[in-house]
């Protein structure tokens, strides 16, 4: 792009990183509370919309800044059509939060999306071969590595976030190491991007971190996916080094490489590449004993390693590149072999120890029973049976006011076992929890799915118990069915 940029440092930068910051932290509380009014969320768990004020953050000031930065020339309509572009893949994700997008809509929208970009003029032409020499990739082949980048990093981004703070976190870890390209070649487009989406995802974490007010949901992780995905494009546009191509693998190396194993399982298994499960990293690192913040603060330090690393390939020679490259696939290698043996894979019973299963169910089960209110009984109820396979859960409470809460997949019905549980208190009954879970191939293992969903169904009794005294006030009913003697 066209871009004085000796204008760009330091005043513009700085505008476009403050007016982002600022934006981020003033626009994700009103779409919070916006959302929460309209009853655009999930149960009761905290609105899905804060791709929203991510968007607007980080176009606004750029978009001024660009103002007074560029010349009016075709490579400033190109910036136009990446932000509109953008801005249709936030509209698929805020689609996807509210009303549910199949895996084929999304895909076709972003499959468009992608194709759009290689006609502005955003495209891998070449790869670098060992020897330092760029291979031009004819107009089909370029077009083809060029939408398959963009659509893979999308979802990888989308896939990686399911944890307060990680896709947030890990994104914003990424586009710092863009901007250092940015910077060391000159690219004023490339380095304006990435300060302005620091400005907003840092303003977003603020809301975002453990216990999250508010998600990012699918509008903001397809959005960030994609405009990463383009700025590693453009990031690599002045780059004629060896191991060019590995530079933004790298610096997003940890949803690549959750998005490569979610694949490889799936396949495995036999089930669509599609289909959701709770064994991407941050499962299984939960699951394998750490808490969720040090399950995000393990993946910060990972993905801040790999950066690192994709820094020293952009600025050695290629010696130290191939040294640099070689570390981090022994880096990658041995955080598979911690998952496999920390993780626990669907139709694998004896993957975790007898001591890690026990300390999973009490820490679960003890979340759901220490609610302090409804809200966080269903946010704790809805992670501790997602755990245990359940892709649809309907939490409904016998009261005044209808008081009902739902999660749900859409899997097809044959592959799902469904389970109602009344929910007897000791004077009256509080409800009843429905729940429709995945079914193993292995009997023992299903078996035991299924005793440990009963145990969350009680520590949900546990927990209305305790407390009935403030809800019955409101609008507990006392006067239904007793458990039979």
């Amino acid at each position: 792009m066209t871009v004085d940029f000796g204008t760009l440092l330091p005043w513009p930068l700085i505008v476009a990183f403050g007016g982002a910051l600022g934006l981020s932290l003033a626009l994700t509380p009103l779409v919070e509370r916006q959302a929460r009014l309209s009853g655009a969320r999930r149960g009761g768990e905290p609105p899905r919309l804060g791709g929203i004020a991510i968007a607007l953050a980080t176009w606004v000031p750029m978009a001024v800044t660009l103002g007074v930065a560029t010349d009016a020339s075709a490579e400033f309509s190109r910036a136009v059509g990446l932000a509109s572009l953008s801005l249709i893949i936030l509209g698929l994700g805020i689609y996807d939060d509210l009303r549910g997008a199949t895996p084929f809509e999304k895909l076709l929208v972003q499959t468009a999306v992608a194709a759009a970009t290689w006609l502005i003029g955003v495209r891998i032409g070449r790869i670098t071969g060992l020897d330092g020499n760029p291979w031009a990739l004819g107009d089909a082949l370029s077009f083809a590595v060029t939408v398959a980048w963009i659509v893979a990093i999308t979802n990888a981004v989308n896939l990686i976030d399911g944890l307060d703070g990680l896709a947030a976190g890990v994104g914003l870890i990424a586009v710092l190491t863009f901007g250092a390209f940015g910077f060391l070649d000159g690219h004023g487009l490339v380095l304006l991007v990435a300060v302005a989406l620091t400005g907003a995802l840092t303003g977003f974490l603020v809301y975002n971190w453990s216990p999250a007010r508010i998600f990012m949901g699918d509008s903001g992780s397809l959005f960030l996916g994609y405009v990463l995905a383009v700025t590693a494009v453009l990031s690599t546009v002045k780059q004629y080094t060896a191991f060019a191509v590995a530079v933004p693998v790298l610096a997003l190396g940890v949803p690549i490489l959750d998005t490569l194993m979610a694949i490889v399982r799936r396949l495995r298994r036999g089930v669509s590449v599609t289909e959701r499960d709770d064994e991407h990293v941050h499962h299984r690192l939960v699951r394998a004993g750490l808490t969720e913040r040090q399950a995000v603060l393990l993946l910060y330090s990972l993905a801040i390693g790999l950066a690192t690393v994709a820094l020293a390939i952009r600025a050695a020679t290629a010696p130290m590149q191939a040294l640099a490259i070689a570390v981090a696939a022994v880096v990658a290698f041995g955080l598979v072999q911690l998952l496999r043996r920390g993780g626990l894979p669907a139709d694998d019973p004896d993957a975790l120890s007898a001591l890690q299963d026990l300390v999973r169910r009490r820490a679960m089960t003890r979340a759901v029973r220490d609610s302090g209110d409804m809200e966080d009984l269903w946010v704790n109820t809805l992670r501790a049976l997602t755990a245990q396979g359940v892709v649809e859960a309907d939490l409904e409470l016998f009261t005044k006011t209808p008081q009902r809460w739902r999660y749900g997949r859409g899997l097809r019905r044959s592959r799902l076992v469904d389970l109602t549980i009344p929910l007897f208190g000791d004077d009256h009954t509080f409800g009843v929890l429905r729940v429709s879970r995945r079914r193993f191939r292995d009997e023992l293992h299903d078996r035991q799915r299924e005793v440990q969903i009963h145990v969350v169904a009680e520590a949900v009794i546990d927990a209305l118990d305790a407390l009935t005294p403030e809800l019955r006030r409101e609008w507990v009913v006392t006067r239904l069915p007793v458990r039979p003697g």
